[in-house]
C-alpha cells in the first residue's frame, strides 16, 4: 500500500537537489574522493521532508516485517524516527526506534545501541540517508546482530554510485533505495 505518491517523490527529488548536492573535489567517510558531497540532512531534519521520508521508507519496511528501525547515529536517527511515526500514523503499528553509536559509551552502562528494548529475535530494519560502500550499515547490522536482533532489511535514501547496494545484497540483506546518483552526482529515481 503506497502511503506517497509519484509527484511527492518528485517534489522530494528537487527539493534534494536543491538543498541537498554540492558539487567541486571531496573526500568521503569512506576515504575515496568524488566531484560531489551528499549532505541528506538538509532533507532529513526538515519536517516537510522528514515526513515524507518516513511515508516512501515504510512500505519496505513493513513489508520485511521489521519491528525496530534504526541505523548509525547521527544520519539514521532522523529517518528511524520519521518512519516510526509514519508506521503509527498510517498502518497503527508501533516500531521500536534504536540507534547504533560509533563507539560504546564510556560511561553508565556502556553501550553501543541505544533506544527501544533491543531483544533476542527481534526483526529490525537498518535505515540510512545515504549508502557508499556499505560499510555504515554492515557496521550497524554487526551491533544489532550482536544482540540477538534479526537483521530483515536495509533501506536507504539515496545509494552512491561506488556498489553499497551490491555489497549489503551479496552479504544476504535485502537492500530498498529510494534515489540512486551518477559519478557526476545527478539524482535519479529508484
Amino acid at each position: 500500500m503506497p502511503w506517497a505518491s509519484q509527484e511527492e517523490t518528485l517534489l522530494l527529488a528537487q527539493a534534494m537537489r536543491e538543498r541537498c548536492f554540492r558539487y567541486g573535489e571531496f573526500r568521503l567517510t569512506s576515504g575515496g574522493t568524488s566531484r560531489y558531497y551528499y549532505d541528506g540532512k538538509q532533507v532529513t531534519l526538515h519536517p516537510r521532508w522528514a515526513e515524507l521520508i518516513g511515508r516512501l521508507l515504510l512500505e519496505p519496511v513493513l513489508a520485511w516485517g521489521a519491528q525496530g528501525v534504526g541505523g548509525m547515529a547521527t544520519g539514521a536517527i532522523p529517518i528511524a524516527m520519521a518512519v516510526a511515526l509514519a508506521a503509527l500514523r498510517y498502518a497503527s503499528q508501533e516500531l521500536m526506534v534504536f540507534y547504533v553509536r560509533q563507539s560504546p559509551k564510556g560511561h553508565g552502562v556502556q553501550d553501543e545501541v541505544s533506544g527501544g528494548e533491543m531483544i533476542k529475535g527481534l526483526p529490525v530494519a537498518i535505515l540510512e540517508d545515504v549508502v557508499t560502500t556499505g560499510a555504515s550499515s554492515l557496521r550497524a547490522i554487526e551491533a544489532v546482530e550482536a544482540l540477538g536482533c534479526l537483521v530483515v532489511g536495509v533501506a536507504t535514501i539515496v545509494e552512491r554510485h561506488e556498489g553499497g547496494g551490491t555489497e549489503i545484497r551479496r552479504r544476504g540483506y535485502p537492500f530498498f533505495r529510494l534515489f540512486h546518483t551518477d559519478e557526476g552526482g545527478q539524482l535519479h529515481l529508484g
